[in-house]
């Protein structure tokens, strides 16, 4: 029979040690290691949180893990030989020690917590695109304008990101832009298969590419595809600012076909705050005659119709990796500085 002492240590939750730090936290079974460090308020590095950047990698110097996705495109097989993982995609199985890099700048402003939520409603924007309310079950929508959370639905592996579109609030309502991929199992779900009332988890929130409210700059939001969400989060955040009659914003956002241009009647509402206002929309592949809007890849049209000057403006930008990456390299290349630039690629 085993002793209550031995029962007690089998149910306690494994204590992560970071080689060199005067700190430790603990991960409460089935957590996982990036979560847990977060939770704790820790400056742990990451971006997606679901795999596929690589950004939370650490080496794991004593004890063992369990890697929850073995094939993430977020570590390569070399890194594996040497030990290390990513904390997104592995648990503590018992107490651990670590190497890894914390950084002050990025403790997390709210702490990501589990919560429970019920789909309470969806709009159609365009094709393969909605809009999607949840209702949390039991406290407030926590977050800043441009963070995202963690979707976890019931009997499917793992958990994908998406951004919050609407503001923080006491009622529990989140709002997202999803749009369906087709190998997307739970984005087809949460667009269209899943009927009113579903239950899910939510996590978080998390991210860094939230809203700086208290800075006056001029603002440039760039939003691709589904990265319009947060985007819409964060300009209407600044909308409501006591700076907002004093601030110039410009707004653009690319899809690849004038269908899939999403309602932005809110968007132009919410802008008349602002004491100057450019919304600049565009498509990529080549349209018909119906469409009469601007016509390119978004970097280029940053690039030609964004008004100078650049250096004294701070960006926002979300969408797909190759997107973003593209127009921060545009940016770059006109002298916008890093410390400028705010974003978030969607993997």
């Amino acid at each position: 029979m085993e002793s209550s002492d031995s029962v007690s240590e089998l149910n306690r939750a494994p204590v992560v040690t970071i080689e060199g730090l005067d700190r430790d936290f603990t991960c409460d079974k089935g957590d996982l290691i990036l979560r847990a460090a977060l939770r704790a308020g820790l400056g742990f590095p990451y971006e997606c949180a679901t795999g596929s950047c690589g950004t939370c990698k650490y080496e794991l110097l004593v004890g063992h893990v369990e890697d929850t996705w073995p094939e993430a495109p977020g570590i390569r097989l070399r890194d594996r030989e040497h030990g290390r993982y990513l904390a997104c995609q592995s648990k503590a199985t018992g107490p651990i020690v670590i190497r890894v890099r914390l950084d002050e700048r990025l403790r997390p402003p709210i702490p990501p917590r589990r919560s429970v939520a019920t789909i309470s409603g969806r709009i159609y924007q365009a094709p393969g695109y909605s809009e999607l309310k949840l209702q949390i079950s039991d406290e407030g929508a926590e977050f800043l304008p441009g963070q995202f959370i963690l979707i976890e639905f019931p009997g499917l592996t793992g958990a994908r990101a998406y951004s919050m579109s609407n503001q923080p609030n006491t009622d529990g309502v989140l709002q997202l832009h999803v749009k369906a991929k087709q190998e997307g199992i739970m984005s087809n779900l949460l667009v269209s298969e899943s009927p009113i009332g579903t239950k899910l988890i939510v996590d978080g929130p998390y991210g860094h590419a939230f809203a700086r409210l208290e800075d006056s700059r001029p603002v440039v939001c760039i939003a691709g595809g589904s990265g319009l969400g947060p985007m819409l989060s964060v300009a209407g955040a600044l909308a409501l600012t006591p700076l907002a009659s004093q601030r110039s914003v410009d707004f653009f956002y690319g899809v690849r076909t004038p269908a899939e241009v999403c309602d932005l009647s809110d968007l132009r509402k919410q802008a008349e705050a602002f004491g100057r206002w450019g919304l600049h929309v565009a498509v990529s592949d080549k349209p018909d005659n119906s469409w009469n809007g601007l016509v390119g890849m978004i970097d280029q049209i940053v690039q030609v119709h964004l008004p100078m000057p650049w250096s004294n403006s701070l960006f926002y930008i979300a969408g797909p990796p190759p997107m973003v990456d593209a127009v921060v390299r545009v940016l770059l290349t006109c002298q916008v500085s890093h410390e400028q630039l705010i974003f978030d690629r969607f993997y």
